[in-house]
């Protein structure tokens, strides 16, 4: 099967967590690449359509995601690029 996807995804099972509604929600990446990810999420509707992602729920470091999709308990993001010297906003 051919892929238009330009990184290779790995299968893993990482716990992720998500700043979105004003609170970091828990969530399980369940595939990850150089350029994006799927997330197993309880409610992927909710979900907005920019947010972060940390690996520790203490981290200050984080990934802004941008979701490409949204479907059966999941929902498919792609990494921002951040600029050098310029502060992402959500």
């Amino acid at each position: 099967m051919h892929s238009d996807r330009s990184h290779e995804r790995k299968d893993v099972s990482v716990v992720v967590w998500i700043e979105h509604g004003g609170a970091v929600h828990r969530c399980l990446m369940r595939d990850a690449s150089q350029s994006g990810a799927k997330l197993a999420v309880p409610d992927p509707v909710s979900i907005p359509d920019r947010f972060r992602m940390f690996f520790s729920p203490a981290a200050t470091n984080f990934r802004l995601c941008d979701v490409k999709w949204r479907r059966d308990g999941a929902v498919g993001v792609q990494f921002a690029t951040a600029r050098a010297g310029v502060v992402e906003s959500v």
